[in-house]
């Protein structure tokens, strides 16, 4: 009888392991990207998981039509064919580049200091 007791116990001590280490976590990954999907608004860039990068053009209930850069081609994608928003990064041509900073640098000089 101790012997079946503690081998239950170890059941369910493996499927409350696993729980928490696998099924838990995909649930959570799964609710935010469906929160991303209903987020999605035209304009939004993405990324499919074939590695397509578009910009929302239209959305439908069930897919959505991206239009592909730089050729300006649309394409019909299911919804669940998303697999990431794309943050906006900083146009780095229209930045400022600050050559006496540069040579500081190359030199082991800190502006700061």
């Amino acid at each position: 009888m101790n012997t079946t007791v503690m081998i239950i116990i170890v059941i369910v001590v493996f499927f409350v392991i696993q729980y928490f280490l696998a099924i838990r976590p995909q649930q959570k990954k799964q609710t935010q990207h469906a929160q991303m999907i209903e987020s999605l608004i035209p304009g939004d860039k993405v990324r499919t998981i074939g590695g397509f990068i578009g910009i929302v053009e239209t959305i439908y209930e069930d897919a959505f039509v991206l239009k592909m850069e730089p050729d300006g081609g649309k394409m019909e994608i299911v919804r669940d064919a998303i697999s990431a928003k794309i943050e906006e990064t900083p146009d780095y041509e229209t930045l400022e580049y600050d050559e006496d900073e540069d040579a500081q640098i190359e030199q082991g000089e800190d502006k700061e200091e």
